[in-house]
């Protein structure tokens, strides 16, 4: 893990980027010891984690799933789904074979997770998110892991923006982790996403603006923390939006639930509607969606905290909320993990649009997951 890292620490690693062969190489040598893997976890990331298996040549070595709620369903890509308490499953499988947890949970959540699997005998497991080097996004314009070097000066700027030592830290061992294909060591914060007192918000969460709001998660968090005034937010998902809702009507201040996607233009585009609260727009998407920009919904910048994550959208909301960053500088949380550059151009960009930001970084997720970038003008 890297500390106190300065501005060289970071020229040296993004000059140094590993190859995206290198990535499956690694990946490959994970699970190489093991001719037998167990996926725990049948849902979304379970999934996924079966795709990274496919593309690594390992598909036929999965032996079944382990859900202790599998809904009914008994097979998935004709792999069966099995209860973790099963007694069909052999010692010798139990002993031998790899168990990859596919499910996202903080560290204490996981630690318990993998000490009940360990109980029910088996002996050898791993987080799923130590194989997602294989299919991490570097960019929007590129799927190179080159684009990390080639971007080393806009990537050295981003760095010189945080505000604080731990920021830095963060910066630094997220893009350690990317460049050489290593995920074990990201910073985690430990504290609830969002909420960081040691950010010196300006607005106190007065007006609270929520891209992404999923089924009320970060509301909920909002009004056990502050008193906020008013709240507003947007939830393209129609299953996640009836949850938002739901929870929005139980709360005593104004709140206005959209089911809408935040851009940088006003218009329909395909979107991928999943009920996991990773519903994104796609070209691939079956469902049909409204966008809208922050500019054209809300007109009075005072006092606003605006949050997003959004699946990869965050930089063109952000272009879509130009005026009302220009002209009040709301605080503002923006997750800044679901490409690799957004980690550098989402400060960069921020920047521009308002010199006197101050920025800081924080992991509240091990492997690099829900990263999120701070900006406010508070503490000066």
């Amino acid at each position: 893990m890297i500390t106190l890292p300065t501005v060289e620490t970071i020229r040296k690693l993004a000059a140094n980027t590993a190859s995206a062969a290198s990535a499956a190489d690694t990946a490959s040598a994970i699970i190489s010891p093991y001719k037998k893997i167990i996926i725990y976890g049948a849902g979304n990331l379970g999934k996924r984690t079966l795709a990274i298996l496919t593309n690594l040549g390992r598909q036929d070595d999965v032996a079944f799933f382990l859900d202790a709620n599998p809904s009914g369903k008994t097979h998935y890509a004709n792999i069966p789904i099995v209860l973790p308490d099963s007694d069909t499953v052999s010692d010798a499988i139990k002993e031998k074979a790899l168990v990859i947890v596919a499910v996202m949970l903080n560290k204490s959540d996981y630690n318990s997770l993998e000490k009940r699997i360990k109980g029910y005998g088996y002996q050898n497991t791993l987080n799923a998110y130590a194989l997602m080097t294989t299919s991490v996004q570097v960019s929007r314009v590129s799927e190179d892991m080159r684009y990390i070097s080639d971007s080393a000066d806009a990537v050295c700027d981003a760095f010189m923006l945080l505000s604080d030592e731990h920021s830095k830290s963060v910066f630094a061992n997220i893009l350690q982790a990317h460049t050489q294909h290593n995920y074990g060591d990201a910073i985690d914060a430990n504290i609830p996403q969002y909420f960081d007192n040691s950010v010196p918000f300006a607005n106190n969460y007065r007006r609270f603006v929520d891209c992404g709001a999923y089924n009320g998660d970060t509301l909920n968090e909002l009004m056990s923390r502050t008193k906020c005034e008013w709240y507003i937010g947007f939830e393209p998902s129609l299953e996640s939006y009836s949850l938002l809702v739901k929870n929005a009507m139980s709360y005593k201040i104004d709140t206005l639930c959209l089911p809408l996607a935040i851009s940088d233009e006003s218009g329909f585009v395909k979107f991928d509607d999943r009920s996991s609260g990773n519903s994104r727009i796609a070209e691939d998407g079956k469902s049909i969606l409204q966008t809208v920009r922050l500019d054209d919904i809300i007109k009075n910048p005072d006092g606003l905290t605006i949050k997003m994550d959004i699946e990869g959208s965050e930089a063109a909301a952000i272009c879509g909320a130009e005026r009302l960053i220009k002209s009040g500088a709301p605080d503002l949380a923006i997750c800044v993990y679901h490409y690799v550059s957004d980690l550098w151009e989402i400060p960069n960009m921020l920047h521009v649009l308002t010199p006197q930001y101050r920025f800081y970084l924080r992991n509240h997720y091990e492997y690099t997951f829900e990263t999120v970038l701070y900006a406010t003008v508070g503490g000066r």
